[in-house]
């Protein structure tokens, strides 16, 4: 995996699995859930 410093932007095989795991959790949740649970630490 790897970043460009330009853009930040993150390239490589996780990418993928990162892009399907969100497809996933928007279709899931409403985007006020979202927000909710990107807020939690």
């Amino acid at each position: 995996m790897s970043r460009n410093q330009d853009s930040g932007l993150a390239s490589g095989g996780a990418n993928n699995y990162l892009r399907e795991y969100l497809l996933d959790l928007v279709a899931r949740y409403t985007p006020a859930q979202l927000e909710s649970l990107s807020m939690l630490r």
